[in-house]
């Protein structure tokens, strides 16, 4: 598990304890996750999250913005 999965199961859970349901966040942030170890990288960067979220790419302004949003 890369150190980046492994932090984003920790912030779920964190928020979770918190009383948040995280059930979209949950469901789109592993694949944010998985694009910036495609990529090779240990951190996020502004040009790695704005292409994660503008998918797809004829996709609703208002959808890449509730992505990048997550992030």
């Amino acid at each position: 598990m890369s150190a980046l999965r492994n932090s984003l199961d920790e912030y779920l859970a964190l928020r979770r304890a918190l009383g948040y349901k995280l059930e979209r966040a949950a469901h789109l942030l592993p694949s944010f996750v998985a694009h910036l170890e495609r990529h090779g990288t240990p951190s996020i960067t502004t040009v790695l999250a704005l292409s994660w979220a503008k998918q797809p790419p004829d996709g609703d302004p208002a959808w890449w913005a509730e992505r990048l949003s997550l992030v």
